[in-house]
């Protein structure tokens, strides 16, 4: 008889217990052996008392009259992390003749808990097509993959660059560079026609008017597909990241989008996936290509403009006081014209003294 749970979390376990109940229903047994057929990645904790034949074979109980215990612990630090299930099976044995058969196989479920995350961002954020300077300019997109755990996350990762036209290659990707604690990530390009999984999210609600998108969800659009494969992430501490390199030919852009008379943003999206079991884990980084003939103005000119109107304002204000301009003159004067008012009326013998003589 065996007293197990039925799953385990990987990553926020780290041992595994399992308490074996023996009965003995003939004749006492004695020097009895305990036989264990467990995975590699579990590794029993009293394996120095254990010899290894084919099975891991472990003292259980120098005599057996009628039950006995064994606690068993196993360390799961080094559980793959694609392990779905796990597998033990015993079989006590005691010298003599044993009556029937005992061995037991019990299974666990492997279940993951994590909270992945990706982040996009690009370096500039904001470029320029149409001036005098033609030159190409580069962009770089980077994302950041984490994980706040406790269960690991694979990175299996998808990168979608749109490179809008084949034979006018009006961007570039010069080189994808990932890295997870210092070492390398290995990703390849990867050769297919259709659109699966190429989608863009409403990212810039504020420019779709006015701006031309550029990314993998369009038809007219081509794009590549490039996949990482990095590892695991194991944990909250450690982060992976992705540099893409993109040349973007401005000259090429100008000719193409010169004749766009309502949109003067080209807005070019690369996006990044990657599954957590069911879940779709994307980001987005993007690049605004505004048209030089018509630059927004610098959020600093909005900021000293207004700053400089309040300053005026304060000027005048201060004008306004110096010169009296907020005292209420006419107020005090009715208000003196009303006191006299009501004094002459508290008072009616002050006007004629003479008529109060005579009447005394």
């Amino acid at each position: 008889m065996v007293t197990f749970r039925k799953s385990i979390f990987l990553g926020l376990e780290k041992t595994l217990n399992l308490n074996i109940f023996a009965d003995n229903h003939g004749e006492p047994g004695y020097q009895c052996l305990l036989y264990l057929d467990i995975p590699a990645e579990l590794d029993y904790r009293n394996k120095e008392k254990c010899k290894r034949n084919e099975s891991l074979i472990c003292p259980f109980s120098s005599s057996l009259p009628s039950t006995a215990t064994m606690r068993l612990k196993f360390d799961i630090t080094s559980l793959n992390p694609d392990t779905e299930t796990i597998q033990v099976q015993f079989e006590v044995k005691c010298l003599g003749k044993n009556l029937s058969p005992n061995k037991q196989t019990f299974t666990w479920q492997v279940v993951t808990q994590n909270s992945p995350y990706i982040e996009g961002k690009s370096e500039p954020n904001n470029l320029y097509y149409g001036s005098e300077d033609t030159s190409d300019q580069e962009i770089t997109h980077t994302f950041t993959i984490g994980n706040f755990g406790p269960s690991p996350v694979k990175l299996d990762v998808t990168f979608l660059l749109p490179i809008v036209d084949t034979e006018a290659s009006l961007f570039k990707v010069l080189s994808i560079k990932g890295l997870l604690n210092g070492h390398s990530i290995s990703c390849n390009k990867v050769d297919r026609t259709d659109k699966k999984g190429h989608r863009t999210g409403n990212f810039l609600p504020e420019y779709v008017n006015k701006s031309i998108i550029l990314d993998c969800s369009q038809e007219n659009n081509y794009c590549i597909e490039i996949f990482c494969n990095g590892g695991y992430l194991y944990k909250s501490s450690e982060t992976a990241t992705f540099d893409i390199r993109v040349n973007t030919d401005l000259k090429s852009l100008s000719s193409r989008y010169k004749n766009e008379q309502f949109k003067d943003i080209v807005i070019y999206v690369s996006s990044a996936f990657f599954y957590n079991s069911t879940t779709r884990i994307e980001s987005y980084a993007s690049t605004l290509i505004f048209s030089a003939s018509k630059n927004p103005v610098p959020l600093w000119i909005y900021i000293v403009g207004t700053l400089i109107g309040c300053l005026l304002l304060l000027l005048v204000i201060f004008l306004l006081y110096k010169c009296h301009f907020f005292d209420r003159r006419y107020k005090e004067k009715l208000n003196d014209e009303r006191l006299m008012s009501q004094g002459v009326e508290t008072n009616p013998g002050i006007d004629n003294p003479d008529e109060n003589v005579y009447n005394s």
